[in-house]
């Protein structure tokens, strides 16, 4: 994975994130490919169709499962969250926010490690979402190294 790729609405990352046989890797960041990788389920929410598809890409590239969603409320209808490995979270979204289900999810018996993503976040917010357990906060347009190294501390809880 290169240094200061960064993951874009506009370009796609099938292709550009080969994971090696064993290893998925970019830099210091090495997750072992195991078993659990084809079956560990990430789910992705944001309502920028570009940015859930290039996400989307660059996860299944890692050798993970991915589901995208437009919506929080299209997200909390799905019938199997209790399988969700990790959330990847816009904070701004239509209707209820990121914000707003990360404390929803606080209150549920379901405890998966929530990735934060946004493209007008600011450091309340970040501040915020941390301090309510989320694993990272990425500002967009983030680096794909960005969004390894919160993958690999997701999976280590």
């Amino acid at each position: 994975m290169a240094e200061g790729v960064r993951i874009s609405p506009f370009m796609r990352t099938d292709n550009r994130f080969p994971a090696s046989d064993n290893y998925f890797s970019s830099g210091k960041n090495r997750v072992k490919k195991n078993s659990r990788s084809e079956t560990t389920l990430f789910s992705i929410v944001d309502d920028d169709e570009s940015m859930r598809e290039a996400i989307e890409s660059l996860v299944e590239s890692l050798g993970f499962r991915a589901e995208t969603f437009a919506s929080t409320e299209e997200f909390v209808q799905c019938d199997h969250l209790g399988q969700i490995a990790c959330l990847i979270l816009d904070v701004h979204l239509p209707g209820m926010s990121g914000l707003e289900l990360q404390r929803l999810l606080s209150f549920a018996t379901y405890a998966f490690p929530i990735i934060f993503i946004s493209g007008r976040g600011d450091d309340r917010m970040r501040e915020y979402a941390l301090k309510g357990g989320a694993v990272e906060f990425l500002y967009k347009p983030f680096t794909a190294e960005a969004l390894l190294t919160a993958v690999h501390s997701a999976l280590k809880r």
